[in-house]
């Protein structure tokens, strides 16, 4: 792919929203069973917290090692108490 002379990107192609706050490593597990299994347990405790709404992933190392991480979800619109 070429790219050409006095190509200018628009004001909204060079702006990108941010998706959320950043994923941080959680653990590191030699099996896919055990992160499962963890990840299932940081997301029941995430389902009783009132306050910590979590997502969770789990990706493959290259080693054939999984590896846990975690983000905090973005506060949504609160309710007020204004009518």
């Amino acid at each position: 792919m070429a790219i050409t002379k006095g190509f200018k990107l628009t004001k909204e192609e060079t702006e990108t929203k941010k998706q959320g706050k950043p994923w941080k490593n959680q653990a590191i597990c030699d099996t896919y069973e055990e992160a499962f299994y963890l990840v299932q347990q940081i997301n029941e405790m995430s389902a009783r917290s009132q306050d910590k709404k979590v997502q969770t992933k789990i990706k493959r190392r290259a080693n054939n090692k999984f590896v846990v991480k975690v983000r905090l979800l973005q506060n949504e619109k609160k309710e007020t108490g204004i009518a």
